[in-house]
Formats: structure tokens, sequence, C-alpha cells
């Protein structure tokens, strides 16, 4: 459940997790934000509500999920653009140093997500080298994560979704075999 999140992060001394930015599809991102479908990045500091930072135009359904956003222009990223001449490589140790700053990102952290692995790896050693007086990039245990932990129970939401999920593919499939089953091979 995500109620366990604050206290599977004090069992491993993990101070902040949070996910990467991306356009891929991120089962992480969407579990955290509540099925909320957007490309942003989502923080959660151990003790404190989870946290969803959004592209300018993926604000409203960023909103849906009932979390506090905030857009990747509060953190002024088009004038971080500018200012290096569109090099993503300058831009973003300024603009996560700009993130973990105001919302006071320290200690000790860990990196989830399912992102292309070279744009990861250049996140994670970007903060390595650049962020390393406020965050401490820590991995947390294979196969029985942070995540791994949490799914294996389910607050009331997530139980009804999973059950409404589960009427409506049922459904599905009765209709599909009633349809099916109704018809007969003609003689060829």
């Amino acid at each position: 459940m995500k109620t366990d999140l604050d206290r599977l992060m004090a069992e491993r001394n993990i101070d902040v997790l949070f996910t990467l930015p991306t356009e891929t599809e991120d089962p992480y991102r969407a579990y955290l934000s509540g099925g909320v479908q957007f490309s942003g990045m989502v923080i959660k500091k151990r003790g404190e509500p989870l946290v969803l930072i959004s592209p300018d135009m993926e604000r409203d359904e960023a909103a849906k999920s009932g979390l506090t956003v905030y857009s990747f222009e509060h953190f002024g990223f088009s004038e971080l653009l500018r200012e290096h001449q569109n090099n993503l490589q300058a831009v973003r140790p300024a603009w996560y140093r700009r993130v973990f700053e105001e919302l006071n990102v320290r200690g000790r952290a860990s990196v989830y997500g399912v992102a292309d692995v070279n744009e990861t790896f250049n996140v994670i050693v970007m903060c390595a080298r650049h962020l390393g007086d406020l965050i401490e990039l820590v991995p947390d245990q294979i196969r029985a994560s942070i995540f791994d932990k949490a799914v294996e129970t389910k607050e009331p939401d997530e139980l009804a979704k999973l059950r409404d999920i589960g009427r409506r593919s049922s459904a599905a499939m009765c209709a599909a075999r009633d349809w099916i089953s109704s018809h007969r091979a003609g003689d060829g």
C-alpha cells in the first residue's frame, strides 16, 4: 500500500525516492500518482506527501491525482534552456538543483521508474556529479524494492479499481463468448 511507503523508506534508510520525467509509460509513476498518466516526475520525501512535477501541457491531468503539482516552468525550465542554448546536458543539473533546493530534497535518494536506459544513466551520472551536496544516490534491494513490498497489499481504493476492472473484463469476455457461440460456421 502507498501508506506503507514511509515505513519501507525508513527500514531502508532512504530519505527520498523519485521517478524521472520521461515520455515512457511508467508503472511506478502511475502507481504513485493514483493512475494518472503524465510524463513528469514524482518526488516522495519520507514523512511527507507525494509531489508531482509536470510538463505544463499535462498540468491539468496531473492535478487529477489530488496531489500537489508543480509545473516544469515553476522551476524555470524554459529560462534554463535559453540560458544554456538548448543544451540539455547543461540544463538538467541546473533544473534538478532548482527542484531539489526548492522542495528541500536532501539525503539518501533512490531512483525508480521505467525509462530509456541511456537517458536514465545520464541523469544518474548527472545527479552523482552535480548534486552530491544535496543527495546521495543509493540502490534499493533487487526483487524486494520498496515498490515490490508496497504493492503486496492494497488500499481500499486500489481494491475497488481492481474489482471494477475485473468485472468489466469478465463482462467483455462473456459478451465475446456469447457472440461467438451464437454464430455457426457456414458450409465451407
